[in-house]
């Protein structure tokens, strides 16, 4: 068109609309037979499976949807809710003991505790303590079971002396 006389391009602009507004008017038409009609006030039926009319469901209040609405859309999807539980790190029990100490030797492993009631006690893997069963022995930690629920315990690091704390 750029090349060709300025009438010959407005001839074709034309030609271009009115193909275009023909097209639209055939496909309003078409939307408009097809379309089903409703009569007003009168009772709808459903196409559900069970077949009971559309006014027998029930609605939800507004403020159900007050959270969709508020949302902004930019924003991820709201993540499901999780147990407030599962999010809070669990402290352990209170009657841990406490390790003072590991030994690890190629055959065998021992842990040093003090236990809550203040007594010391040397044990190794697979032995009780309290009601804590030695699970493992690692270099300065060691991991303890209460059924279920596995706990690690470490050695304390020693304050250093050079800290103005």
């Amino acid at each position: 068109m750029v090349g060709l006389p300025r009438s010959t391009t407005v001839h074709a602009l034309l030609r271009l609309t009115m193909g275009l507004l023909l097209a639209a008017v055939c496909l309003l038409g078409y939307r408009a037979i097809t379309r089903p009609t409703v009569e007003i006030g009168a009772p709808q039926t459903s196409t559900m499976p069970d077949s009971r009319p559309i006014a027998e469901y029930p609605l939800k209040p507004v403020d159900w949807y007050a959270p969709i609405w508020q949302r902004d859309l930019r924003q991820p999807p709201i993540p499901p809710k999780l147990d407030k539980k599962a999010n809070t790190p669990q402290a352990p029990p209170p009657s841990l003991p406490r390790l003072l100490g590991t030994f690890v030797e190629p055959d065998t492993c021992w842990a040093h505790f003090l236990t809550s009631d203040g007594r010391m006690r040397v044990c190794k893997v697979n032995e009780t303590i309290g009601t804590f069963r030695v699970v493992a022995v690692e270099p300065g930690r060691a991991q303890l079971a209460l059924g279920a629920d596995l706990h690690w315990v470490d050695v304390p690091r020693p304050k250093s002396r050079g800290s103005s704390q």
